[in-house]
């Protein structure tokens, strides 16, 4: 998967079922998205864990996506009722009825972003919303975000947006090198003292960064209506 190009994941898309969320419900419904890090439990939880399940309790369709430790691999798809930490947040997300899908994601490796954004791309027929996560305890890991971000501007062609969810690092950018005025990705810190306070601020950030899409822009899409990945 980490050879896959932006074309390919385009004829992709043009191939799995769309429509916008229905008048009245979360403006997340139907959406795609990554959360990436933050796998690892702290004392209150897994951050990653907890934002998951909040996105997939909003309606959304989410990839949970963090270092397994497999030596040589960038990027793989995880069974969804394997060990570990990124299966098990996967199958909490599971739980509301949405689709999910576990991945591994080499940590310090640009190939292993680039190929955790195709999969959810392929899987869900786009991609909508990442969520960088800080390790509990920890903060955001910026490269990583960059790395992100670069790979969504490469696949997303109705726009998304990215959240940074947890502490950055004291005098650092919140993302090296992205364009302030780049109209397709929104990139917004999400504060939070405990996973849960952190899995609310990226249901609202997520949602307040899709109604504030620019007159004219695609609405959410709707993924594709799977099951966990077994």
């Amino acid at each position: 998967m980490a050879g896959i190009v932006p074309r390919q994941a385009e004829r992709a898309r043009s191939g799995r079922p769309r429509g916008n969320p229905a008048p009245g419900s979360h403006p997340l419904r139907g959406g795609r998205a990554l959360v990436v890090g933050g796998c690892a439990p702290g004392p209150d939880g897994a951050p990653a864990e907890a934002v998951a399940a909040a996105l997939a309790a909003a309606g959304a369709a989410v990839a949970v996506a963090g270092d397994t430790g497999r030596p040589g691999a960038p990027a793989a798809v995880l069974p969804a009722d394997g060990p570990g930490a990124v299966p098990e947040a996967a199958r909490r997300a599971a739980r509301t009825g949405a689709p999910v899908l576990a991945l591994h994601c080499a940590s310090g490796s640009e190939a292993a972003c680039r190929a955790a954004v195709a999969h959810t791309t392929l899987e869900f027929g786009g991609i909508d919303l990442v969520v960088v996560c800080a390790e509990a305890g920890g903060e955001i890991p910026v490269r990583t975000a960059s790395w992100l971000l670069s790979a969504v501007r490469g696949f997303t062609r109705d726009g998304a947006a990215v959240l940074l969810a947890g502490p950055a690092p004291q005098g650092a950018p919140p993302v090296p090198g992205v364009p302030a005025d780049d109209p397709r990705v929104a990139v917004r810190p999400v504060p939070g003292a405990d996973p849960e306070e952190l899995a609310r601020g990226c249901v609202r950030a997520a949602a307040e960064a899709v109604r504030g899409r620019p007159a004219g822009a695609p609405a959410v899409r709707r993924a594709a209506a799977r099951g966990p990945r077994r």
